[in-house]
C-alpha cells in the first residue's frame, strides 16, 4: 500500500541558480500531472531542480552529470553557514567596484573557477557568483570543459538570495545527492517510487536526426537506452514522468505510454525568433 509522500515543513523553496531548460514556469502544468501518492522521489537529471524544490520531498535521490552543480548542492546542504559567509564577502567586494571594474573582477573569478580541481565550498561560491553575474545566467563550457560565458554587464545582482538558499538547504537535507549516470542512480528505484526524467531534449529542427549531437553526448544511443530503462522502470512498478520535445522521434520511442502536451516558454536563445511559447511533451505511465 502506497502512502502520500511527506514533505519537509518548509513554506517556500525554489531553484537558486538559473539553469538552461529549467521547469519553473511549467510547474503548474507538471504538478497537475503528478500521481496522488508515491514513495521516494528520484530526479536523475536534476539541473536547477524546480520540481524537486517545489515538491520538497522528505526522501529523495537527485543526480546530475555537472560536477560543479552537484558540488553546489552538496555544499548548500552540508556547509550552508560557511558558504553564505563567503558569498556575502565576494558580493561586498563586487558591489563596491565601479561598474567598469566589475567586468575585470568577473573574469578574474572565472579564471580562478576554471583552474580549480577540488569540490569544496570555494568552488561552490565561485559557481554561484558566475551563475548570477554572467550573460543571461547560462552555464556553458568550451571544448576543453572550461566555463566560457562572458560577463553579464549587470548594474546590480541578486547574487546571494539568502532566504531562498536557506530554504533550499532544508529541502536538500532530505536528499541523497549524486554525480554520475542516470542508470546507476535508478538501480534501487522500486514499486511506488516517483521518477521524474528531464533529459537533454531530442532536437526540434526538421533537419535534425538521431545521428546528431544532443548536448552532453546525449545522442541517439542514449535516447534509446533511456527509453529501454523507462520500460524497465515501468515493469518495476515505478511512477514515471518525463519531459521531452514534441517530435515524431519522441512519440515513436514512447508509443504505448501517455502523452500530455504542455506549453513552455523558450527564453534562452540568441535569436529573438527562437524565443516564445512552444509545445513540449510530458510522458507518463499512469
Amino acid at each position: 500500500m502506497f502512502y502520500i509522500l511527506k514533505t519537509n515543513t518548509i513554506t517556500t523553496a525554489k531553484p537558486f541558480v538559473k539553469w538552461l531548460g529549467g521547469k519553473t514556469k511549467l510547474l503548474p502544468q507538471l504538478t497537475d500531472l503528478l500521481p496522488e501518492s508515491y514513495n521516494k522521489y528520484y530526479e536523475p537529471f536534476v539541473g536547477g531542480g524546480a520540481l524537486f524544490f517545489s515538491l520538497k520531498p522528505a526522501r529523495a535521490v537527485i543526480n546530475d552529470l555537472n560536477p560543479h552543480l552537484i558540488n553546489l548542492y552538496i555544499q548548500v546542504r552540508d556547509n550552508l553557514d560557511v558558504l553564505l559567509e563567503q558569498v556575502e564577502e565576494l558580493l561586498d567586494i563586487y558591489l563596491d567596484l565601479e561598474p567598469d571594474e566589475r567586468s575585470d573582477f568577473f573574469y578574474e573569478k572565472r579564471e580562478e573557477f576554471n583552474k580549480r580541481t577540488d569540490d569544496d565550498v570555494r568552488g561552490a561560491v565561485l559557481f554561484l557568483f558566475l551563475n548570477k553575474t554572467c550573460y543571461n545566467g547560462v552555464y556553458r563550457e568550451n571544448a576543453g570543459g572550461k566555463f566560457n560565458v562572458p560577463f553579464g554587464r549587470r548594474a546590480t545582482t541578486t547574487l546571494h538570495e539568502l532566504d531562498s538558499i536557506k530554504q533550499a538547504s532544508k529541502v536538500l537535507k532530505g536528499a541523497s545527492i549524486f554525480k554520475g549516470s542516470y542508470e546507476e542512480v535508478l538501480v534501487k528505484a522500486t514499486t511506488g517510487d516517483l521518477v521524474y526524467l528531464d533529459p537533454p531534449y531530442v532536437p526540434l529542427s526538421s533537419t535534425s536526426n538521431f545521428t546528431q549531437y544532443i548536448g552532453a553526448n546525449f545522442g541517439n544511443s542514449e535516447h534509446v537506452k533511456l527509453r529501454d530503462l523507462f520500460k524497465e522502470l515501468d515493469q518495476r512498478g515505478c511512477y514515471l514522468m518525463m519531459s521531452n520535445s514534441d517530435t515524431t522521434i519522441v512519440r515513436d520511442l514512447y508509443e504505448g505510454f501517455n502523452f500530455t502536451e504542455v506549453l513552455a516558454d523558450r527564453a534562452v536563445n540568441c535569436k529573438t525568433y527562437g524565443r516564445g511559447r512552444i509545445t513540449e511533451l510530458v510522458i507518463t505511465n499512469y
